[in-house]
């Protein structure tokens, strides 16, 4: 039987329509390829790569400021920076207070280390007298505060080493030979011409002196505050 003009031109419509339909059908949509979601933006540069990555543990928040080099992690101002200079022996409550016999606190021996304090000593030591006693020369007196004394008897077998550490303040250490502390408990003057020999250490950061001697005999350990310290140190002695 023959079609009808108005059927095949159905047919014919329908023949066009159905393809256009099946392509439509089959073109990949945004849910099937990862590309916002799971890829780049979510999962990959932003959520989970990047950005999300980047700030939650990367080089942003919990790398740099939790744990890296700023302030709460790691080596910035918590770990081992302001936190991390000043030595312990600063915040010691050292009580010793004034000396004990005219201007000396204690007296030292070989292979002691001690840890005091220029709270409490005294002023008596400043340039005249290291200036007279010819220790050292300077503009001004930056050692016109207090200072610790120590006696101290070498005992004749060469050299004996005295370190001074003054981590929390700037501090010089001078030794001096003086026997009369020790026979008559006296202490030298800016006038005395007694003082044979004194050695000095005025440089940054305190430092040493080595006195060497083949006999006993008897000297004073100044350890004296710079521009009016009052803070604690440390002193050690070492005897060959």
């Amino acid at each position: 039987m023959r079609a009808s003009p108005t059927t095949s031109a159905m047919a014919l419509l329908l023949g066009l329509a159905l393809p256009a339909c099946a392509i439509f059908k089959t073109t990949p949509v945004d849910t099937g390829q990862p590309a916002d979601d799971g890829g780049s933006d979510d999962g990959g540069s932003e959520d989970g790569g990047t950005d999300d990555g980047g700030d939650g543990g990367g080089t942003a928040d919990g790398g740099g400021d939790g744990g890296g080099t700023d302030a709460d992690g790691g080596g910035g101002d918590g770990g081992g920076g302001d936190g991390g200079t000043e030595d312990p022996i600063c915040d010691l409550d050292i009580g010793t207070g004034a000396p004990r016999q005219a201007c000396v606190t204690a007296t030292l021996a070989c292979g002691e280390e001690r840890v005091d304090t220029l709270v409490g000593g005294e002023a008596a030591f400043g340039a005249e007298e290291y200036e007279a006693w010819y220790c050292s020369y300077t503009g001004g007196d930056p050692w016109a505060g207090k200072e610790r004394v120590y006696a101290f008897t070498h005992p004749g077998t060469g050299n004996v080493t005295f370190t001074l550490d003054s981590p929390c303040a700037e501090m010089d250490l001078a030794v001096l030979r003086w026997g009369y502390w020790a026979t008559d408990g006296e202490c030298p003057s800016g006038s005395s011409t007694l003082v044979s020999e004194c050695e000095m250490d005025d440089g940054a950061g305190g430092g040493s002196v080595t006195v060497w001697n083949n006999e006993p005999a008897d000297y004073l350990v100044i350890v004296d505050g710079v521009d009016g310290a009052l803070d604690n140190f440390s002193l050690s002695i070492s005897c060959e």
